[in-house]
């Protein structure tokens, strides 16, 4: 049984294990502290201007699927003042309803991966599960891939976590 904030969740198996996908093109390393945050790190060379994580629960068609997201993205409509600069780190903490989702549905393997991040408030570039894009100039609102990784199959897991929640 599960238990989590000190209540029992009676018939929900705890979460045993956190992977985070790290792919080789990927901007930033992600280490997870779950269920209370991530540890971020600027690999790259650029200043990151904003990044979102997808959280998801491993053979779950159809979720649950959550994000943590840190900066400005384009739908803001604003700019970051504020980089992750090269070889920074900074902790993003974990929503408490995030853990909830995935405590409730007792999945006992969760992936986390970087989903979207964006540099020097460059808006037309997307850095998106190990690829880069480029905004359509026809259509704003989609991007097209650039850039793939040599073997996109290719994903290290990291960061493991055992979990007794």
């Amino acid at each position: 049984m599960a238990t989590y904030a000190g209540t029992e969740l009676p018939g929900i198996p705890p979460l045993h294990q956190i992977d985070v996908i790290t792919r080789e093109n990927d901007l930033l390393l992600v280490t997870s502290n779950w269920p209370e945050s991530f540890t971020i790190e600027n690999r790259s060379s650029k200043n990151i201007s904003g990044f979102q994580l997808s959280i998801m629960a491993a053979e779950d068609e159809g979720g649950p699927m959550r994000y943590v997201r840190w900066g400005f993205m384009p739908q803001d409509g604003k700019l970051q003042t504020d980089f992750l600069e090269p070889k920074e780190k900074i902790t993003v903490l974990i929503e408490e309803e995030i853990v909830d989702t995935f405590v409730k549905n007792g999945k006992s393997l969760i992936y986390v991966q970087q989903a979207h991040v964006w540099a020097d408030n460059d808006f037309t570039t997307l850095y998106s599960f190990g690829k880069t894009l480029k905004q359509d100039p026809k259509n704003p609102k989609q991007y097209v891939v650039i850039r793939e990784e040599r073997h996109s199959t290719t994903l290290l897991l990291t960061s493991s976590t055992l979990l007794s929640l």
